[in-house]
């Protein structure tokens, strides 16, 4: 691999775990004694209150990742513009991870999206 597709591969690597570390944000405690199982209960007003986070959340992913999306196409597609021949090849296979990059960004926020929708309906 060339230091430019390590590179490109590293800046990947960085914005899923900050998107994961987005999405996965949550604490949990630990009890030092018995936990009745019977007695937990679901009430159902906090899932109400939880929907509108839920959907600011999702709303946020959604920009955040078409945006970085269009700026780093627009970035690459300049690059591709002013190289040279040898470069463009580069420029080609750095496309490839681009795209694979993308329709991952795109397709699971977009299937989180029905998930939420199927479910609250």
């Amino acid at each position: 691999m060339t230091i430019k597709t390590q590179k490109i591969l590293k800046t990947l690597f960085f914005i899923s775990i900050f998107i994961s570390l987005i999405l996965s944000g949550t604490m949990s405690y630990a009890s030092a004694g018995q936990i009745d199982v019977n007695a937990v209960t679901i009430n159902e007003s906090k899932i109400e209150d939880l929907k509108p986070m839920f959907e600011s959340m999702l709303g946020f992913v959604q920009v955040i990742g078409s945006a970085i999306s269009v700026i780093i196409i627009a970035v690459i597609g300049v690059k591709y513009m002013y190289s040279s021949v040898e470069e463009k090849a580069e420029y080609k296979q750095t496309m490839i991870y681009y795209v694979i990059g993308a329709v991952l960004i795109f397709s699971t926020v977009n299937i989180m999206v029905i998930l939420y929708n199927a479910i609250a309906s």
